[in-house]
């Protein structure tokens, strides 16, 4: 009895093949979509921009005062309220648990009111219940390129600078809200 022994594959197994191949293909963009090791700058800066607006209206909905803190040293940022606790210990409750940001995204600089600007440390802003807060301008990229500005005024307008699109726009990005909107430093007295 002889063995006889093919070369190749069937039109039927290369099929079956190219099937599995394109079902893991699938599976692998969608996760990598998903995966926020390779978002843009753009885009965490939108997730930081809306994730301080929901911070915004927490505080106005809860009417409590809302802390976000960032951690310029860990690349993470977190929303929380604090409670009291037994025994009057202070207890620190979640409303946006600690975000890393991604793989070549870093916040640069932040700037709280007129602070000077930190690349270090936690930074801690707070969002009162009347809905305003203090004025924050937060450089991101690759360290220590800017490509982002996120801007989150007193009262709640929230923007996100394009830094990429020449000498201007990085002129704008980073001397701050004021060169977009003269009027984004509100007056308490004129209120």
């Amino acid at each position: 009895m002889s063995v006889r022994f093919r070369k190749g594959l069937t039109l039927i197994e290369l099929s079956v093949v190219m099937f599995v191949m394109s079902i893991i293909i699938v599976i692998l963009g969608s996760l990598y979509s998903r995966f926020s090791l390779f978002k843009s700058t753009q885009d965490e800066a939108t997730l930081l921009r809306d994730s301080l607006s929901f911070a915004r209206s927490a505080a106005i909905r809860s009417n409590e005062i809302i802390y976000v803190q960032f951690n310029l040293d860990e690349e993470t940022y977190r929303a929380f309220r604090k409670q009291s606790g037994e025994k009057d210990e202070i207890i620190e409750k979640d409303l946006i648990k600690v975000r890393n940001l991604s793989s070549g995204n870093s916040i640069v600089a932040i700037q709280v009111g007129s602070t000077m600007r930190q690349n270090k440390g936690k930074v801690d802003l707070r969002m009162y219940p009347d809905g305003s807060s203090e004025e924050l301008m937060i450089l991101m990229g690759p360290d220590p390129e800017i490509k982002n500005t996120v801007l989150f005024s007193r009262y709640g307008k929230a923007q996100v600078l394009d830094c990429t699109k020449g000498p201007e726009a990085m002129e704008r990005c980073e001397a701050g809200p004021a060169s977009e909107d003269p009027s984004w430093r509100h007056n308490m007295e004129e209120m």
